[in-house]
């Protein structure tokens, strides 16, 4: 780990887990969404074929743009189905009795649109969450840079030739536990520790 000391480890948890904390609060505020963040913790790997293909699974896969100073680059965030179906059905009013959330049918457009709109939501809170943290940080909402899917994509999808840095987030929603990530290139984390 040549760019990021083990006492920024510590740091890069902690922007994870607000990011994922702000969204779900943002989210709380306008959908009535009810989650919680936990621990946080960190790996670095090297950025394989199938890195995202084992880490993904049958999660959705959000892909996006960060740009930290003049460091910029791709931040992959790894959202459990059940929290996504859970947001989506307080944003569609699919259910308010405490039943399971419903699975994200990508076929239906007010579902995908929903999504959409959900991510680029997730997008502009986790951008809230770095200013808050007082980094010049931005996480782009933009649609040509703003990609969702949904465990279905082709093993070139991460391009990078060095460590990525892996964040797990612990989330629970209900009386579910879940795991969620946030992936950055080495690079891109050293720049949000040194920011």
């Amino acid at each position: 780990m040549n760019e990021v000391s083990v006492a920024a480890r510590g740091r890069l948890c902690q922007l994870a887990a607000s990011m994922f904390g702000q969204a779900f609060k943002d989210w709380s505020e306008m959908l009535g969404f009810k989650g919680d963040v936990g621990a946080s913790m960190l790996r670095f790997l090297p950025a394989t074929p199938g890195l995202l293909q084992r880490i993904v699974g049958s999660q959705v896969l959000m892909m996006t743009r960060i740009e930290v100073g003049g460091v910029g680059g791709p931040v992959y965030f790894v959202i459990p189905a059940t929290v996504l179906g859970t947001a989506l059905a307080d944003a569609l009013m699919l259910r308010r009795d405490g039943s399971a959330p419903p699975d994200i049918d990508w076929e239906n457009k007010g579902h995908a649109d929903a999504v959409k709109e959900l991510v680029n939501l997730f997008c502009g809170s986790a951008t809230t969450a770095l200013t808050e943290a007082g980094l010049k940080a931005r996480i782009s909402q933009s649609v040509s840079d703003l990609v969702v899917h949904r465990g279905e994509f082709g093993d070139d999808l991460m391009t990078s030739t060095h460590r990525t840095a892996c964040i797990q987030v612990k989330t629970v929603v209900g009386a579910k536990d879940a795991t969620a990530w946030c992936l950055i290139s080495e690079r891109v984390a050293a720049a949000l520790c040194n920011n």
